[in-house]
């Protein structure tokens, strides 16, 4: 019995320590890194809808060319919902010496409170004929 004993001690005593050779991973989550996700839109569809959480960015992104006189007009939201934070072109990379290649608009928002807004705007010859439409609904909760 007592060789049973000292045979079985190291075991016994081995299911009481810590993973000393972290064989285990662990998982921490930072709470303030999931406030603050970001939800990002490429040339959305009418109708998307995207959930966001307060704090959380909303970037979206779409094909643009305003060499050719065309842009996005200024988005059309609840500002009590989202705060826009920018809005600006990127142009695609070009060779030297080579204009009106397009690019990118992105337009990025930061959830402020609770609620529901659609976003809407227009890529348009200022206030002419409508090339193309942003509408989407954005949904800020927990």
């Amino acid at each position: 019995m007592k060789r049973l004993a000292i045979f079985l001690t190291p075991f016994l005593l081995s299911a009481c320590a810590q993973d000393v050779f972290n064989t285990e991973p662990e998982v921490r989550i930072d709470p303030d890194k999931i406030k603050s996700r970001t939800v990002t839109l490429t040339d959305p569809d009418a109708g998307t809808h995207a959930d966001m959480t307060i704090d959380g960015k909303l970037v979206i992104r779409l094909d643009a060319n305003p060499t050719t006189g065309i842009w996005w007009s200024d988005p059309v939201y609840d500002e009590s919902v989202l705060d826009l934070v920018s809005k600006e072109y990127i142009a695609d990379p070009a060779p030297a010496g080579i204009v009106g290649s397009g690019g990118t608009t992105v337009m990025t928002f930061r959830a402020l409170t609770f609620g529901t807004t659609r976003i809407t705007s227009e890529y348009s010859r200022g206030g002419g004929e409508v090339y193309d439409a942003l509408n989407i609904e954005i949904g800020v909760s927990e």
